[in-house]
C-alpha cells in the first residue's frame, strides 16, 4: 500500500487553497486600488470646481469692486463738467441778457474774424476756440453782428474750462 501521495500543485488540498486565497486576495487589492482610483480622480475633479468657482466670485467680486469705482469716478468727472457748464451758462446768459454792459472787445471784430464761405454762409478761422456759424439765410445786421463780437467774451472762460479740464475735449 502505498501511503506515499504525489505532492503536486494540482492534487494537493493545500497548495489549491492557497492559489484561491491568493488569487481572492489579488482580486480584493485590485477592486481596493480602482475604489481607490475612482474616488482620488472624483475628489480631484470636485476640487477643481471648487477652485473654479472660487475664482469665478473673486473675478465677479473684483470686476464689480472696479466698475462701482469707475461708476463713481465719472459720476465726479460729470459733475464737475455739469458745474463748469451751469457757470459758463450763466456767464453766457449774464452776456447776452445785459449788452448794454458790455462793450465789444477791441482784439475780436466781425470783420477781421468772419469770413463768408462758398454757400453764402459766415463762419470764424480755425485757430479760435470757439467755432461761429451763421447760415447763408441769416442777415448779417447790426444785432447779429453785435452777438457774435459779445462771443468773444465767452473765449476767456471757455479756454480755461478746456485748459483746466483734461475730461474736457469740445465746448459746444
Amino acid at each position: 500500500m502505498n501511503e506515499h501521495k504525489d505532492p503536486t500543485l494540482t492534487g494537493s488540498i493545500r497548495y489549491r487553497l492557497l492559489f484561491t486565497m491568493l488569487l481572492i486576495g489579488v482580486i480584493v487589492a485590485f477592486v481596493i486600488t480602482l475604489i481607490a482610483v475612482q474616488t482620488t480622480h472624483e475628489q480631484s475633479r470636485l476640487a477643481s470646481q471648487m477652485g473654479i468657482h472660487a475664482l469665478q466670485s473673486q473675478a465677479e467680486t473684483y470686476l464689480s469692486q472696479i466698475t462701482q469705482r469707475n461708476a463713481n469716478e465719472n459720476d465726479l468727472i460729470l459733475e464737475h463738467v455739469r458745474l463748469s457748464a451751469q457757470q459758463l451758462a450763466n456767464y453766457a446768459a449774464a452776456i447776452y441778457n445785459n449788452p448794454q454792459t458790455f462793450s465789444i472787445p477791441e482784439n475780436w471784430r466781425f470783420a477781421e474774424h468772419m469770413s463768408q464761405g462758398a454757400e453764402g454762409q459766415y463762419l470764424n478761422g480755425e485757430n479760435d476756440l470757439t467755432s461761429v456759424f451763421i447760415p447763408a439765410i441769416k442777415a448779417i445786421d447790426v444785432t447779429v453782428m453785435r452777438d457774435v463780437e459779445l462771443g468773444a467774451y465767452l473765449e476767456f472762460p471757455m479756454r480755461s474750462l478746456d485748459e483746466s479740464t483734461e475730461s474736457i475735449t469740445a465746448i459746444y
